[in-house]
């Protein structure tokens, strides 16, 4: 019966219907960035593919490939660019400038357009940043491009508020740019203070409206405004950085014009219109994540709801009201809407943050200076003490009291205490000694060749510091070929000698003038001698005897 039903169902065609996909509806929220631990690190938007590269003899047929990879000065303030100088750069070397005549100390950070380093100058041996382009110049248009950031440098003028532009310079197809270094970037800061003081958030308010309005008085924007491109100075102040996406208003055609993080990107640029409204929102929405510790979306439903008006307060509710005024007007959906630099910082609550700021820098400036000062006198007594201690250390150093030694005997200043290594005999034959040095040596007849080599001594052998350690008693060597022209004797010479030359002193050469004769290397037994002279004695008892004498 069921295999019946099943036939039939195939017969018939028929088959269950699909469930159909139903959709949630996700709920997003808002969150900060402190409940999550730490912040990771974003990396920028990824570069372009490169399809096609023309030669380098197409891209600069003007110019040879010697003379691009020499440095070569970039300024738009002389007709041509100059070789760079310096006392540290070897032209004939295989490395670049940047490596020659600066130091790396740390890699600050990167881009999708390049990396940033902390570097050592050796010519003055201060601390500046260095930007280095990531990609070479793939053609004029894109080398013009680069190198646009280093005209909005020099047609800015130097503010307080604006990091300080040195130099730049191209060598090997890249870019660099030399830049005053700050303390660290306003993305560090809000990593490592999650909690900013609202005073601290006016402070940093006031100064990127000042930095930015600079810009705009010069009719450039900057269009890439992120805590990533401001910086901390040493004294507390904001400084805006990296004119890398700068524009210039004056021009009619802005379509080379980028936009810059999309986290802090002005709803309306979207649409290709750009303005100084758009520095403006970049500026608020800034504030806002500073203030409210918030995680800034990339996209979706939460990015939109921010480009909106809609705010989270439940997350700003922390924050004073003149605040939240002010940010709501620099978020307006509507960008004409927005209020210029110019109209905030006529504020009243501005300009009391202006004075209450000027106060504070001086404040700080004085402060690093005697901090400075106090490290400088620091340093100085410490070089002082160390001099000091170190002169005082010798006289010191002779007043420690000496480990305590065995008295030495005295002995007379007659001693000959000179020693060379053809004489083998403890002491000269003036005091007693069993030997004196053979070229003294000189005898009339038999009697007087036994009288010396068989009279012993009167008092002990002393060793002294000027004479090697010879009292010890003879022994017999070994009936082997000697390696040295002189008998092996590890105290005193031996009593007799097998034998004599001509002229009457002692033969103690090893080799034999008869070849017939055997070479006779005994010695003969000393006579009885005074043990009490020769053997070792304590120094200690000889002082007690000579006490109770």
């Amino acid at each position: 019966m069921q295999s019946d039903f099943e036939s039939s169902l195939r017969e018939n065609g028929f088959r269950s219907p699909r469930p159909l996909p139903k959709f949630l509806q996700e709920q997003v929220t808002f969150s900060q960035k402190k409940h999550r631990g730490t912040t990771p690190r974003r990396t920028g938007p990824p570069r372009p593919p490169l399809k096609s590269v023309p030669p380098v003899s197409r891209l600069f047929p003007n110019k040879t490939r010697e003379e691009e990879s020499r440095p070569r000065a970039v300024s738009f303030r002389q007709s041509e660019p100059s070789v760079l100088q310096s006392p540290h750069y070897n032209e004939k070397s295989t490395e670049s400038f940047f490596n020659q005549c600066f130091e790396v100390v740390q890699k600050l950070g990167e881009g999708s357009f390049g990396e940033v380093y902390k570097v050592k100058c050796k010519e003055d041996g201060k601390l500046y940043a260095v930007k280095r382009s990531r990609e070479r110049f793939k053609g004029e248009a894109d080398k013009k491009r680069k190198l646009e950031e280093v005209h909005q440098h020099e047609t800015l003028s130097r503010h307080p508020n604006c990091v300080e532009f040195l130099k730049a310079w191209a060598e090997k197809g890249h870019l660099y740019i030399q830049t005053e270094l700050c303390q660290m970037s306003l993305e560090e800061y809000s990593e490592s203070h999650h909690d900013i003081s609202e005073s601290t958030v006016w402070s940093f308010l006031l100064d990127l409206m000042k930095g930015v309005k600079h810009l705009h008085d010069h009719d450039l924007l900057h269009l890439d405004i992120k805590p990533e491109n401001i910086f901390v100075s040493m004294y507390g102040a904001c400084k805006l950085g990296d004119f890398g996406l700068t524009v210039q208003l004056g021009k009619n055609d802005l379509t080379d014009a980028q936009e810059g993080d999309p986290r802090y990107l002005a709803p309306e640029l979207l649409q290709g219109k750009f303005g100084k409204h758009a520095d403006v929102f970049s500026i608020g929405i800034t504030i806002l994540e500073l203030a409210c510790d918030l995680d800034l979306p990339q996209n979706g439903q939460l990015w939109h709801q921010l480009r909106n008006g809609d705010i989270p307060w439940d997350i700003t509710k922390g924050i004073s009201r003149s605040l939240k005024d002010i940010i709501i007007s620099m978020m307006d959906p509507d960008y004409q809407r927005r209020p210029s630099l110019e109209d905030l910082l006529h504020l009243p609550v501005m300009r009391s943050v202006d004075r209450r700021n000027r106060v504070m820098l001086t404040f700080r400036k004085v402060w690093v200076s005697i901090l400075a000062f106090l490290s400088m006198l620091i340093g100085i007594l410490a070089m002082f003490v160390q001099i000091v201690t170190h002169t005082l250390r010798l006289p010191v150093m002779h007043m420690v009291k000496s480990p305590t030694t065995i008295p030495k005997a005295q002995r007379p200043s007659h001693w000959d205490l000179s020693y060379s290594e053809d004489e083998c005999f403890d002491t000269d034959v003036s005091h007693g000694s069993y030997g004196q040095p053979l070229s003294n040596l000189s005898f009339s007849s038999d009697e007087e060749k036994s009288k010396v080599f068989t009279e012993p001594a009167s008092y002990p052998v002393i060793s002294t510091s000027g004479t090697p350690l010879l009292n010890r008693s003879c022994r017999r060597t070994p009936l082997h070929q000697p390696r040295s022209s002189s008998p092996i004797c590890h105290g005193r010479l031996n009593n007799s000698f097998d034998r004599w030359t001509p002229n009457g002193s002692p033969n103690i050469s090893a080799v034999h003038d008869d070849p017939a004769t055997p070479l006779n290397l005994s010695f003969d037994e000393p006579k009885a001698l005074n043990k009490s002279a020769l053997e070792p004695k304590n120094l200690m008892q000889i002082f007690e005897d000579t006490d109770d004498n």
